[in-house]
C-alpha cells in the first residue's frame, strides 16, 4: 500500500494564491496609503506605502509569510525544470539565486525604510540594498527561465528597459518630477507577480504540493513520484531555530545597545522595539509563526489518533493554531506602535498556547507525575504576572513562559517520534 494523500493542492493553484496574496498586500498597503492622505496618490514606492500604521504591519505579516510560500514554488520550479537532466548545475546556481533573492525581500518585509517615522523605525540602507538585491536577482532569474524555456524574447527586452528606466530614474525624477522610479518598481513587481503565478502553470510536470502519511514505513512513500519531501519532525526543528535564534539574538542586541535599563530585567516585546532588535523579529519571528502554524497541523493529525474525542482534538487543535497566529502579531506589531494590537497577540498566545500545552498532556492519558504537576504549577504561576506589580518579577515570569513552550515543542517530537516522521510534505508528480 502506497502513503495516503491527506491533503494536495496543484503547483499552479498554490502559485496564484501566494501571488493574489502578494497582490492584496499590495493593493491594501496603497488605499490605506492615500486615504492617509499624507502622500502623493501618483505615486508613491512600495516602500513609501509600508512605513505607516497600517500598511507597516499588514507588509510585515503577508510578506514573511508569502516568502515562505514564494521559496516553496522555486523549489517546485526547480524539481520540474530538472526533470529532464539537462544543464543541472546550471539549474540548481538558479535555484539558490532565486533562494537568496527571496530572503532579500523577506528582510525587505522585516526592515521598512525610514527612520524618522515612530511607526517604522527602520533603516534605509538595509531596506533599499536588500530591495535592489532581490529586485536583480529575481529578475536575472526569470529571464534565465524564460532563455531555458525558448519564451525569452518579450519578456527580455521588457526587462531590459526596464533596468534602463531604473538605471536614469533618479536624474529623471529630478528634472521632470515624474516619478518614474516608482513606476519601475511598480511594473517590476507587476511582472514578478504575473510570472511567478504563470509560469508554473507551463512546467512540463503537473505537480502537486502535498501532506501525505507513509504510515508504518516511510519507504512507503512513492519514490517514482516524490521530487522533495520533508518530515514534520524537520518543519518543528525549523520553527524552533527561528524562536531560538530570534529571541537570543533580540536578548542580546538589546542588552548590547543597552535599550534596557541596568537595573530591569527585559520583557520579551521590550526587545521586539528597537533596532536591531525589531528588525530581527519581523523577520525571524514571522518565518518562525509560518512554520510553527505548519508543524502544528501533522501534530494534530498525531494526537487525534490517540483521543476518543475528535472533536475534542480539533478543538486543541484550534487553541494552537489561534495562539501561535497571536504571537505572529507580536512578531509583526511592537508595543509602542500599537499597544492594544500586541498585548492582544501576546494574550492570545501565552494563554491559549498553555491551556492547550496542558490540555494535551492530560489527554495522552500521561500520568499526573512530578514532571507533569511541575509543568501545570509552573505555567499556571507565570499568569500571574499578569497582576503583579513587580516589574522584573513580571518579566522573569514570561521569560519562563516562553521556555516553558519551547520545552514542549522540543518534547512533543520524543512524544510522537514515528507519527511525525511519517506525517511528510511532499512534493509529487500527479
Amino acid at each position: 500500500m502506497l502513503s495516503r494523500v491527506l491533503f494536495e493542492i496543484s503547483d499552479s493553484t498554490f502559485a496564484h494564491y501566494v501571488a493574489l496574496m502578494f497582490v492584496v498586500t499590495f493593493v491594501t498597503c496603497y488605499v490605506t496609503y492615500c486615504i492617509q492622505g499624507d502622500g502623493k496618490i501618483f505615486l508613491p514606492t512600495l516602500s513609501e506605502t509600508w512605513d505607516f500604521e497600517p500598511g507597516n504591519f499588514i507588509s510585515r505579516w503577508v510578506v514573511g509569510t508569502g516568502c515562505v510560500g514564494l521559496h516553496m514554488i522555486v523549489w517546485i520550479i526547480h524539481c520540474a525544470g530538472t526533470a529532464d537532466g539537462k544543464y543541472l548545475r546550471f539549474k540548481q546556481v538558479l535555484r539558490m539565486m532565486a533562494q537568496l533573492a527571496v530572503f532579500f525581500l523577506s528582510v525587505v518585509g522585516a526592515v521598512c525604510s525610514s527612520e524618522v517615522s515612530p511607526e517604522c523605525q527602520g533603516n534605509s540602507a538595509v531596506h533599499y540594498f536588500a530591495a535592489i538585491s532581490f529586485f536583480v536577482l529575481y529578475d536575472v532569474y526569470m529571464g534565465c527561465l524564460l532563455f531555458l524555456n525558448n519564451k525569452m524574447t518579450i519578456p527580455m527586452v521588457v526587462v531590459l528597459v526596464l533596468y534602463v528606466c531604473a538605471r536614469s530614474s533618479a536624474v529623471f525624477d529630478t528634472v521632470s518630477g515624474f516619478p518614474y522610479l516608482a513606476v519601475f518598481e511598480w511594473v517590476d513587481v507587476a511582472t514578478i507577480i504575473t510570472f511567478t503565478a504563470t509560469f508554473v502553470a507551463t512546467l512540463p510536470l503537473d505537480l502537486r504540493l502535498c501532506l501525505v502519511d507513509t504510515k508504518s514505513d516511510i519507504l512507503l512513500l512513492d519514490k517514482s513520484k516524490t521530487v522533495w519531501n520533508m518530515d514534520s519532525i524537520l518543519v518543528n526543528e525549523i520553527a524552533l531555530r527561528y524562536a531560538f535564534g530570534t529571541l537570543a539574538s533580540c536578548l542580546v542586541t538589546s542588552l548590547v545597545v543597552q535599550t534596557i535599563p541596568d537595573d530591569q530585567i527585559p520583557f520579551i516585546s521590550d526587545t521586539f522595539v528597537f533596532p536591531p532588535g525589531n528588525y530581527i523579529s519581523r523577520w525571524g519571528g514571522i518565518l518562525g509563526c509560518t512554520y510553527l502554524q505548519l508543524s502544528l497541523y501533522p501534530l494534530y493529525l498525531a494526537y487525534r489518533e490517540m483521543m476518543e474525542s475528535k472533536d475534542y482534538a480539533l478543538v486543541l487543535y484550534y487553541l494552537s493554531a489561534i495562539g501561535a497566529f497571536g504571537l505572529s502579531a507580536v512578531m509583526v506589531v511592537s508595543e509602542t506602535e500599537d499597544k492594544g494590537l500586541h498585548f492582544a497577540g501576546a494574550i492570545a498566545f501565552f494563554i491559549l498556547f498553555d491551556i492547550f500545552i496542558i490540555l494535551l498532556l492530560i489527554s495522552l492519558n500521561q500520568k499526573v507525575n512530578a514532571s507533569l504537576a511541575v509543568l501545570v504549577a509552573v505555567t499556571v504561576i507565570t499568569k500571574s504576572r499578569l497582576w503583579t506589580d513587580n516589574r522584573n518579577l513580571a518579566a522573569f515570569l514570561e521569560w519562563m513562559d516562553a521556555i516553558i513552550i519551547l520545552g514542549f515543542l522540543i518534547r512533543i517530537r520524543y512524544i510522537f517520534p514515528e507519527r511525525l516522521q511519517q506525517l511528510r510534505y511532499v512534493i509529487k508528480r500527479n
